[in-house]
């Protein structure tokens, strides 16, 4: 068993991005919020983004490292 899963890229490649599988789940951290905005709804207020993703996956594709400001709820 492998330590990461793949994930195609957002830009069109074809060339898949490694993704922890055990990744970070925004909906438990402290930073995240709902922004109630149909086009963005999920927010961070570490990162001081919106996106329509999970913030923890934009920055996973963004830095390919996993979001290093988790705080539990």
């Amino acid at each position: 068993m492998t330590e990461y899963g793949e994930l195609a890229g957002r830009d069109g490649s074809s060339e898949p991005k490694k993704m922890p599988q055990a990744f970070i789940n925004c909906l438990r951290c402290v930073h995240y919020y709902v922004t109630w905005k149909p086009a963005t709804p999920r927010g961070c207020r570490l990162v001081g983004f919106e996106s329509r993703e999970m913030p923890s996956m934009l920055v996973f594709e963004s830095t390919g490292r996993k979001c290093i400001g988790f705080k539990a709820k």
